[in-house]
């Protein structure tokens, strides 16, 4: 075996299990949550799980909020506004500088969020509960050395220490 053949294997066998895991995740979702008049995309589920760990009343920046999406602006206003059309939040132009627009829930936007916040977290407790200990700590372990390997690369990036997609400087 050439010395990547087995990166190869690994970074396939990925792939192929993203979509699945993905797939699964969002069918378990109840489209049509108790209250709400509409379905949600996956997308502005996303946008609502973002918006409710942010405490402040001011809500986040939509370019903030475009970012931790990891989508542009443009994409991220379209998201907003159904959400808006809904009734789930509301957009507000600063005082300080009127380019600059906060996104927050509304009340009824922050409970169907927390609806969604148990409904996610009941769904990981059921995957969590079939495995056996040993296999929880592993995947847990799993998880948080993706995520810290994504985070690495990004700020690594972002920093102009590697260009995106290429590997090196």
């Amino acid at each position: 075996m050439k010395p990547n053949s087995k990166i190869d294997e690994y970074v396939a066998r990925i792939e192929r299990a993203i979509p699945t895991l993905m797939k699964s995740v969002h069918s378990s979702i109840p489209r049509e949550i108790k209250g709400l008049k509409a379905k949600l995309t996956m997308s502005q589920m996303i946008t609502l799980l973002r918006l409710i760990h942010k405490k402040e009343r001011k809500g986040l920046k939509m370019s903030e909020l475009a970012e931790i999406a990891n989508a542009n602006v443009s994409a991220m206003t379209g998201i907003v506004d159904g959400l808006i059309q809904e009734g789930l939040v509301e957009r507000e132009r600063s005082t300080e500088d009127r380019r600059t627009v906060f996104v927050r829930l509304t009340p009824e936007g922050a409970k169907i969020a927390r609806s969604l916040q148990n409904y996610r977290r009941k769904k990981i407790r059921e995957a969590v509960e079939y495995l056996d200990e040993d296999k929880r700590e592993t995947m847990v372990r799993g998880f948080e050395k993706v995520v810290e390997a994504f985070s690495v690369r990004a700020k690594e990036i972002k920093q102009g220490n590697i260009r995106d997609g290429k590997g090196e400087s």
